[in-house]
């Protein structure tokens, strides 16, 4: 590992140690929860985004720079009200903090329209075939947000070529 990683607070979990974890639902060095993780993960990729700074978010949100350094990095648990708060001020669906975690996502039913923040889309029953299925048994077994956040990426990148 870098020092350049080494100082941006990144934690590196061992592939092999992860598995374990997993059962546990906990991150290794900090025992925070991975939705934890994943929403805070999500929380500084909105505010980078903004080019919001975590003191103006903090103010805007009634709490200091450090909570929200605890928040992004997965150490506190942010409470509804809070996230209502932080997706109000960065003007984001409150559900976009949790897309990536790959439970929220049914694609089975007969006739379903789905709304992703600025993304809508319908499809019926027609649409779905083997291999989106398999896609999406895939991609769903994937326990680590991380990873399944990166793939995600890969396919809306690789969708527009």
């Amino acid at each position: 590992m870098s020092e350049k990683e080494k100082d941006s607070g990144a934690r590196f979990i061992d592939l092999n140690v992860e598995s374990k974890l997993r059962d546990k639902k906990i991150e290794k060095d900090t025992g925070a929860h991975y939705v934890d993780l994943h929403v805070g993960a999500k929380l500084r990729e909105k505010r980078r985004e903004k080019g919001v700074s975590q003191d103006e978010l903090a103010k805007a949100v009634d709490l200091t720079f450090q909570q929200v350094q605890k928040y992004e990095k997965g150490l506190n648990r942010i409470s509804c009200s809070k996230l209502h708060d932080f997706a109000r001020y960065l003007k984001t669906d409150i559900r976009y903090f949790f897309q990536g975690l790959g439970d929220v996502f049914y694609p089975f039913a007969e006739n379903t329209s789905y709304s992703l923040g600025e993304v809508d889309f319908d499809f019926n029953k027609e649409d779905i075939n083997a291999e989106i299925v398999e896609l999406v048994k895939a991609f769903k077994s994937i326990k680590d947000p991380k990873i399944r956040y990166n793939i995600l990426n890969l396919v809306k990148s690789l969708a527009w070529h």
